[in-house]
């Protein structure tokens, strides 16, 4: 009858293997404890420790483009990463109790996206969301306003507003002018003036073209004054909207990482008793020789 060959690596294997399963038997109530323990701390810590919201507010801008807007922001987290809630709260129009609930104010860039108006006589703009972190949902309406004010306020675009004002509010008073100066040529043809004034009868335009022009302009002029009424740099297209849940930290994550860590000391704790259990087995053979 042949020997049958045995890999001395698989019975090496097959015995620490033997060995594991030894060792959680034998501790297997301090694996469970350790266990349960890790659990509690990390259920606890997710229960004890600040919670982290993020919400989302969508608005529109056509003065602020995409490169001026993340430099207008980054100031601003500047403040918040320094922890200077009074300059942060000057700047958002807040109180610094309010500001100190704000952890970061970014714009996110995979949202950034040029949207073009309905009507083609309007100007393009530019969509941008605003991720906030908050410890807080209460005052989000405050935060939306502040951002709102934070925005408007910044000098660049106070210049472009200024500047927006004026060129609408001298486009429509031109347009106005223009208005009442047709509406009084008609005026003068229907009273026959006109047709006095020129003795010779000659009419070097379409006087059909006269009601024409008033309406065209009326709308032109409808159009620069809904502009100067929008000229505010940023409308609001979705606002803030509280969340049930944060987003730091998660409990199925903190759980997790409190099991392990318990799992982790169980395996310091069986390590160490192994070393005092062969240390002392040294020392009594030690003794017996």
């Amino acid at each position: 009858m042949e020997a049958r060959n045995t890999n001395p690596d698989e019975i090496d294997l097959l015995d620490l293997f033997l060995k594991f399963v030894l060792i959680i038997k034998n501790n297997a109530l301090t694996i469970l404890l350790f266990f349960i323990v890790g659990t509690v701390i990390g259920t606890l810590y997710y229960y004890s420790s600040k919670k982290v919201y993020e919400n989302g507010l969508l608005i529109r801008s056509t003065i602020l483009a995409d490169a001026s807007s993340k430099v207008i922001f980054e100031n601003l987290n500047n403040f918040l990463k320094e922890d200077n809630k009074a300059e942060a709260s000057k700047l958002l129009n807040l109180t610094p109790e309010e500001a100190a609930n704000i952890s970061s104010i970014k714009i996110d860039d995979k949202e950034l996206r040029e949207s073009m108006p309905q009507n083609p006589k309007e100007k393009p703009a530019v969509l941008f969301l605003i991720k906030a972190r908050t410890y807080n949902q209460d005052f989000l309406p405050r935060l939306e306003k502040g951002i709102i004010y934070f925005i408007e306020n910044n000098p660049y675009v106070k210049i472009r507003i200024e500047q927006n004002k004026k060129n609408l509010t001298e486009l429509v008073k031109k347009s106005e002018e223009e208005i009442k100066s047709l509406e009084s040529l008609k005026e003068r043809f229907y009273e026959g003036s006109f047709f006095r004034e020129k003795k010779d009868g000659s009419i070097l335009f379409d006087p059909t073209e006269i009601n024409s022009k008033i309406i065209e302009l009326t709308e032109k002029k409808h159009e620069y004054q809904n502009e100067l009424d929008l000229v505010q740099s940023v409308q609001v297209i979705q606002p803030f909207i509280a969340l049930q849940n944060p987003v730091s930290p998660n409990l199925a994550l903190t759980i997790s990482a409190g099991a392990f860590f318990g799992m982790v000391m169980v395996g310091i704790f069986i390590a160490f008793k192994s070393v005092r259990k062969l240390v002392r087995m040294a020392e009594a053979n030690q003794s017996a020789a």
